[in-house]
């Protein structure tokens, strides 16, 4: 079985991200320190095949920028983003990174902020036991009514998001994506932990296996709306000389179902 993301990786800012692969699915941790400083949860997805000189492996990435450890909240704790790119037969892990300001903080006004980042792999090694502890923990609470408001069918004439179960101490979500007549199953987070009158961010990876696209869908859902829109971050394998071909992003428009 393929398991070259498996493993600790460094980027150029000297963040570590912890990566599990199992199939086409990754748990992991983001460890930062440029802005707020923390380990953050982070779900993906891959496709199977190991990279080659003629393809890499894509990966689509979804993270919760919530601190996991001690620390003092502020308002980045409530946002979310998506890292869309592939591994290279070189070891060099090329992404983009696209961050959900959902509420403002310091200088950082609410939006999409986005950066490429390069990661290389400083260590083989992951301990499993800990990243499951820190994904399916749960200490019996219920989400708050806030956290409903994005867990609902959100669609259109194309296209259709069903969010589903929450966890409420990790903002861990399931979620479906239905379009052109297939479905297919997403992973990522909800800010379920949005105040009232607050913007609530999302992201949610997923594999599509007919088009051997991984994929990250994120965005916001603004208070008072029943409107989303839908950023998503396609990432496809390619030679290392089209890399600068290998994400592309679309835009989708969606309203809240009400029965």
């Amino acid at each position: 079985m393929n398991n070259n993301l498996s493993g600790v990786w460094n980027n150029t800012y000297g963040s570590v991200m912890t990566l599990r692969e199992d199939g086409n699915r990754i748990l992991g941790t983001y460890s930062s320190h440029t802005g707020s400083t923390g380990t953050y949860l982070l779900v993906g997805s891959c496709t199977s095949r190991a990279p080659t000189s003629k393809a890499g492996q894509s990966v689509a990435f979804s993270i919760f920028w919530r601190n996991v450890q001690e620390g003092t909240p502020d308002e980045s704790w409530h946002w979310t983003g998506s890292m869309t790119g592939q591994l290279l037969a070189s070891g060099t892990m090329i992404v983009e990174n696209s961050i959900v300001v959902s509420v403002p903080f310091e200088q950082y006004q609410t939006g999409n902020y986005v950066d490429e980042l390069t990661f290389t792999k400083q260590d083989n090694t992951t301990d499993a036991s800990e990243l499951q502890s820190c994904f399916f923990g749960n200490d019996g609470s219920e989400p708050g009514q806030i956290a409903y408001l994005l867990q609902a069918v959100w669609e259109n004439a194309d296209t259709q998001i069903t969010i589903g179960r929450v966890n409420s101490e990790t903002g861990l979500t399931e979620a479906e994506l239905t379009e052109n007549g297939k479905t297919v199953s997403l992973l990522g987070f909800i800010d379920c932990f949005a105040e009232a009158g607050m913007a609530q961010s999302f992201s949610f990876s997923g594999y599509d296996s007919e088009t051997e696209e991984t994929m990250s869908l994120s965005g916001q859902l603004n208070h008072g709306c029943k409107d989303i829109m839908v950023y998503k971050w396609l990432s496809r394998s390619t030679a290392p000389d089209d890399s600068f071909m290998q994400t592309r992003i679309c835009s989708v428009l969606l309203t809240k179902y009400d029965e």
